[in-house]
């Protein structure tokens, strides 16, 4: 995996350069984030 992250970070900088304002039209909604794995992870490593 290390060796992917060179071409990532690459990637991920000319996409930035290319959308400065990000990709996403302005004005449309997001759909909301779903953090039920998240919330059941949190809930069993507490207990």
């Amino acid at each position: 995996m290390n060796a992917l992250l060179p071409v990532v970070n690459y990637l991920a900088e000319r996409f930035l350069k290319a959308h400065p304002e990000g990709a996403f039209p302005a004005g449309i909604k997001r759909m909301p984030e779903d953090t039920s794995l998240l919330d059941a992870s949190e809930a069993s490593s507490a207990s």
